[in-house]
């Protein structure tokens, strides 16, 4: 089966199933290059991000090309011998009118694969730093997916930005996948996260959707964050939460979605910052 088809096939299966888990036996075929797996999967992420900025520069990045890149660069990862474990995609077929999508954010993975999982079930646009914009054919990519951009140093004109950006595309029915921690971190701290996503959502008057990841595996690079050493015996966990209807000022509605990613993730091992959790549960 082609690339193509068998991304296809992949997405129907995730419609159908409402989740993924890294097929029994599947080959880690990279696995045995040892400390040069992680030079062949960069290399492999380059050119699929090149591809797809020439792509998007023909003006030919639709939804089922961006799913398929996805896909790739998830079985990439398999190839390495990642393991992942997905669940909690049929909440998303609730959602056809559009969903803000909050998610914890751990390291660059979720941003290469949380599009192929959303994708087969609503068109989707992540909120970006405007930076990333300037980057080579990436910055093509975001632009031809219609990112919002926000400069993360004036949080009243980035706020304005979303909220005026935001409902315009979610009223097309797209959801907006956004990190409300600002930055990455393989711990979480409820507390830090801004309510930015609860007020988007009711705004548009869509509902709010949690998402968990412990997505560790993909590690935090230094000085370029997206380069990091990849640990493929560190299992790869991406979980979506029940819609909440906001109403009200949508406070209560972001309490809950953070105390919900908070107990995921404990349960998953990481480490949560207890008295925050607790505040921002309570």
């Amino acid at each position: 089966m082609g690339g193509a088809a068998a991304s296809a096939a992949l997405s129907e299966q995730l419609r159908a199933a409402g989740r993924y888990d890294t097929p029994p036996g599947r080959a880690a075929w990279w696995r045995h290059l040892g400390p040069v797996a992680n030079l062949v999967y960069y290399l492999y992420l380059g050119y699929v991000v090149v591809r797809s900025g020439v792509t998007a520069w023909r003006g030919r990045l639709d939804d089922a090309s961006w799913a398929f890149q996805s896909h790739s660069l998830l079985w990439r990862l398999e190839w390495l011998g990642a393991r992942f474990h997905i669940t909690g995609l049929e909440h998303l077929r609730a959602c056809q009118g559009g969903a803000v999508l909050v998610a914890n954010h751990m390291s660059a993975l979720e941003t290469v694969v949380l599009p192929g999982q959303v994708l087969p079930f609503l068109p989707c646009v992540f909120v970006v730093k405007e930076a990333l914009l300037r980057y080579p054919f990436f910055g093509r990519i975001l632009r031809a997916t219609v990112s919002i951009a926000i400069t993360r140093k004036n949080p009243r004109a980035d706020l304005e930005k979303v909220l005026e950006e935001g409902p315009l595309l979610l009223q097309q029915g797209r959801a907006i996948i956004l990190f409300p921690q600002g930055t990455r971190s393989q711990q979480f701290t409820p507390a830090s996260c801004g309510s930015l996503g609860a007020k988007l959502a009711r705004r548009a008057g869509v509902p709010l959707v949690p998402v968990a990841l412990r997505t560790d595996m993909w590690g935090i690079g230094w000085p370029v964050k997206d380069i990091g050493w990849l640990r493929a015996d560190r299992e790869v966990w991406i979980e979506f939460g029940p819609p909440l209807p906001v109403t009200g000022n949508g406070r209560a509605e972001h309490q809950a979605s953070m105390a919900w990613i908070a107990q995921k993730l404990l349960g998953w091992g990481v480490t949560v910052h207890a008295a925050e959790a607790a505040n921002e549960a309570g």
